[in-house]
């Protein structure tokens, strides 16, 4: 179960490719959502500092 994607078509398809294709997706998405959480957070923390 770990690192595998939420949804596996491995037992739909019995295909790899499309779990691989999917864990790639998975990766990017995570990847993306904390590059966003990480910006955010700076923003945050630097309208804070202009504040005082």
């Amino acid at each position: 179960m770990f690192g595998e994607p939420l949804w596996s078509s491995k037992n739909i398809y019995g295909c790899q490719v499309v779990d691989t294709i999917n864990k790639e997706i998975l990766s990017k998405l995570i990847q993306e959502k904390i590059i966003y959480m990480l910006i955010y957070y700076l923003l945050e923390n630097y309208k804070k500092g202009e504040n005082r």
